[in-house]
């Protein structure tokens, strides 16, 4: 009789919950390590007759059982930790969430990684390939395991949203397409220098075999030249670039092949506002276009993709003023793309009135500061990071620090004028003072809807 294999999971959040059923669905026997308190362990004992779970633990006095035969580290389980340094002196064969569901895989995957826009390029791929017939899921570093995706029936692909935590252990299997959709400053209290970052998001386009199947920018390829990047096709700006992939102007995209040149024009769509959001669409035809599948057929579903809360949206209009709700935006990368959309529709009497800060990531924000002086009014900040951000803009703006979001909020509606935008952009990630970055937006919207009334709120439909 063969003998029953035994896993370690570390971590028992959503994904760690994940590789438990997906190792019971193989007959593994699973023991669950973490170091906080897992509050149902008992009836999970009594469900599940091959499990053991260990939480509070004492690493100092647990021994790794000598029947284990690999670890599996979920996302959220920081590489200098205890509890993973313990694992790295195993001598098991460590595996992260992603490389182990894609080993019990029965579909393709198409993997998209990058800083910011990842999420949205993640749920459009997945809208315009259902629409068309390839019924997908997306999953990964949205909050859907992978491990739990794999357990779907009836599809034909994963598009998998994965993260720099994900790919630190080794390469997904199956994964016959992916993109990147770029790499600016994010993680660094994790990830610790720029460059160990991007040969992270470097790996899930190696994990691809076939090369014309591997999605980048030019300008990322060039602004890391000196990093190894496996063979890519390449979306560009220029017109003289030899990228198969052109965005030109007007919302016109260009895609040569074999000396042949089809020309896309991009319908105007509401929930997709903005310079990064096109590059974002055109990164998701390449893939399409990759596989086989028809982009223009894809196209025309395009006009009913509703991009998800938190992503620039616009939850309120007030006495001429609008409300943007951009909580996902947890980088400074991201909150300069919002500054630039919103700038572009503002009317000739408007401002931005800011509203940042947050957990602070050891990230430097020294490249938003020339954006301040051209139509930011004021930034008013909140977080960890608050009185950094305001040593390092209060001679380019005007600077006030807060407390709570009402307060802040209150004084926002108090200085906004006629044809102002008050956009929630943090530039920071959100534990500091909220659950993550979704209740952060609703904080927005409910001190909004105190301050504002019920009637003045125009979209409050929160994922």
């Amino acid at each position: 009789m063969k003998e029953q294999i035994h896993i370690i999971v570390i971590g028992f959040g959503r994904s760690g919950q994940g590789a438990m059923k997906l190792a019971f669905d193989q007959s593994f026997k699973v023991t669950i390590l973490d170091e906080s308190t897992i509050e149902n362990k008992h009836q999970l004992i009594e469900r599940f007759a091959d499990l053991t779970i260990v939480d509070q633990v004492d690493l100092s006095k647990y021994s790794c059982p000598n029947d284990v035969t690999s670890i599996v580290i979920s996302p959220g389980i920081f590489p200098k930790s205890t509890i993973y340094k313990w694992a790295e002196n195993s001598n098991k064969s460590l595996l992260s969430e992603l490389e182990f569901a894609s080993r019990y895989s029965p579909y393709p995957l198409i993997g998209i990684t990058g800083t910011n826009g990842k999420t949205t390029s993640t749920e459009l791929l997945t809208h315009l390939l259902n629409q068309i017939g390839v019924k997908t899921v997306s999953c990964g570093n949205n909050g859907y395991p992978i491990s739990e995706a794999v357990r779907t029936a009836g599809l034909d692909y994963l598009v998998v949203e994965v993260s720099s935590f994900q790919l630190e252990l080794g390469l997904p299997q199956n994964m016959v397409a992916a993109a990147l959709t770029n790499i600016t400053l994010d993680h660094l209290d994790r990830h610790e220098t720029l460059t160990y970052y991007a040969q992270l998001k470097f790996r899930l386009l190696r994990s691809v075999k076939n090369s014309n199947c591997r999605i980048m920018f030019q300008d990322t390829k060039d602004a890391f030249k000196d990093l190894p990047c496996p063979p890519s096709i390449t979306i560009s700006h220029k017109e003289t670039s030899v990228s198969p992939w052109i965005i030109g102007t007007d919302g016109i995209l260009k895609h040569s092949f074999n000396q042949e040149e089809t020309i896309f024009k991009i319908p105007q769509v509401m929930s997709l506002q903005g310079q990064h959001n096109l590059e974002n669409l055109t990164m998701v035809l390449a893939l399409i276009q990759c596989l086989g599948l028809p982009v223009n057929q894809a196209l025309e579903h395009l006009n009913s993709f509703i991009i998800q809360p938190h992503r620039l949206n616009c939850i309120a209009d007030a006495d001429g003023v609008l409300y943007y709700n951009d909580s996902k935006a947890t980088n400074p990368d991201a909150m300069l793309q919002a500054i630039k959309t919103c700038r572009a529709k503002l009317p000739k009497e408007g401002r931005i009135i800011l509203i940042a800060g947050g957990l602070d990531k050891c990230l430097d924000f020294s490249s938003v500061t020339p954006e301040l002086p051209n139509r930011v009014k004021t930034v008013l900040l909140l977080g960890e990071n608050r009185q950094k951000l305001s040593a390092i803009w209060q001679d380019s703006v005007p600077c006030h620090c807060f407390m709570s979001m009402d307060s802040l909020v209150d004084h926002a509606v108090q200085i906004a004028q006629p044809g102002d935008t008050v956009l929630l952009s943090p530039g920071a990630a959100s534990m500091d003072m909220f659950e993550n970055y979704a209740h952060r937006g609703e904080s927005f919207l409910i001190a909004l809807r105190r301050k504002l009334g019920n009637e003045k709120i125009i979209q409050e439909t929160w994922a």
